[in-house]
């Protein structure tokens, strides 16, 4: 499994926990390591940059809250799950 891979995993499996206290920022994570949580996306790719962090090595995910309900949306070929927060 590459390290892209992994970290989408880790933040699945890990949620709640990466999340806690940064509902609405942008955690930046590399493999199973939060390298630091961002205002918005483009600070965090910014912010690795500076640190010369080889890009498609980490992804930027935006912390949402684990227990916020979904909604699975199928629609002209688009597939993607969005979350009630979003929309409010």
């Amino acid at each position: 499994m590459d390290q892209f891979t992994d970290a989408s995993y880790y933040y699945k499996a890990h949620q709640e926990k990466i999340t806690r206290g940064h509902i609405g920022e942008y955690a930046v994570i590399q493999g199973k390591t939060v390298l630091g949580y961002f205002e918005n996306y483009m600070d965090g790719f910014k912010a690795m940059a500076e640190k010369n962090v080889e890009p498609g090595t980490y992804i930027v995910h935006k912390c949402e809250d684990p227990d916020a309900p979904k909604l699975s949306v199928i629609d002209l070929g688009f597939v993607g799950t969005f979350s009630w927060a979003h929309s409010l």
